[in-house]
């Protein structure tokens, strides 16, 4: 094992994709404490970290991590690098010098919180997108995704595209395809019902010819796109979508609910959100604990306004109604 001279802890694939394709630099010599999510990604120094199936056991595997990683860092309190809100990331945030990493909308909400607190938190990182922070600080950089993927020169790309398990069969099938389908966890995070779920991407996939549709799963879900669509092309769950667009940078349409992956991949007029009356969406008890992660129920969340800067965005309903509240 190389010297470690970072630490970076998440369980957000979009995270540790931000933080390898901004400091591609470090990544031999920094320690990846990742959860379930992200850790089957191909990094060097890795120690999965997971939630206690019974809370009380959480102090416990929290003082075996950090007896792990003080062994490996033998002492010394190194920058770390990540996600603030993972069930271990306290013990983080109050030892070492921390640089929050954005993690999608969260940050709409937090960061300017982590601003406000330069005694744990020393510059964060975010991706600029319409609607997002709003903010210029000197604490906070904006990641430019396409800036970053041209400093890397072709054999790194390969290399950087392998870690996240994207082959080129796979880049071949997206070459073919027309439509870059999006998902979202909305079971997973007890947004509405598996079998509901299911019936709001059928809908969505109504909208399109089926041979033109490839499935970008979530990292977090567990719904099995395969059996439920065998005629549509699914690609690895683990491959951030903006990847993919660095990768093809020709796609002719991205389609998704609300992920704001798509704001970062394509021309807005090329992007279909059906997220527009997400607030109206039947909605089931929210708040989830997903392992490692408490997260804010999505349906605080309002994309639509979020993202209010852009209005050229392709905004449109599901053709069912039963999937909406009055």
């Amino acid at each position: 094992m190389s010297l470690i001279e970072n630490i970076f802890i998440a369980n957000s694939v979009y995270a540790e994709f931000l933080y390898l394709l901004r400091f591609p630099e470090k990544t031999n010599n920094t320690l990846f404490l990742v959860g379930p999510s992200c850790s089957a990604i191909e990094v060097p120094n890795r120690i999965p970290i997971i939630g206690p199936k019974d809370m009380k056991n959480l102090p416990l595997l929290r003082d075996h991590l950090v007896q792990q990683v003080w062994l490996l860092l033998r002492g010394r309190r190194v920058p770390c690098y990540g996600n603030v809100e993972t069930i271990y990331s306290a013990f983080f945030v109050n030892t070492f010098p921390f640089y929050p990493i954005s993690d999608g909308l969260w940050d709409v909400e937090k960061f300017p919180v982590y601003l406000n607190d330069p005694g744990h938190f020393i510059k964060c990182y975010s991706v600029r997108y319409p609607g997002g922070l709003d903010k210029e600080n000197e604490r906070l950089e904006y990641i430019n995704i396409q800036s970053c993927w041209k400093k890397l020169n072709k054999g790194e790309q390969a290399t950087f595209a392998n870690r996240f398990g994207i082959e080129q069969k796979t880049l071949s099938l997206l070459e073919k395809r027309k439509v870059l389908l999006v998902t979202q966890p909305l079971s997973e995070d007890n947004i509405v019902s598996e079998a509901d779920k299911i019936d709001v991407y059928r809908s969505i996939i109504s909208q399109y010819n089926t041979d033109d549709i490839v499935i970008k799963p979530h990292p977090r879900e567990n719904t099995n796109w395969r059996n439920i669509f065998p005629d549509i092309p699914v690609i690895p769950q683990l491959a951030p979508a903006e990847l993919l667009g660095l990768l093809v940078p020709h796609l002719e349409r991205v389609a998704t609910f609300f992920s704001t992956a798509a704001c970062n991949m394509l021309a807005p007029e090329k992007i279909d959100f059906y997220s527009k009356d997400f607030a109206k969406l039947k909605m089931m008890e929210n708040g989830r604990f997903d392992g490692n992660k408490p997260l804010k129920p999505a349906a605080t969340f309002d994309l639509e306004n979020t993202l209010k800067e852009k209005n050229n965005f392709n905004w449109l309903r599901l053709p069912d109604d039963k999937f909406y509240t009055e």
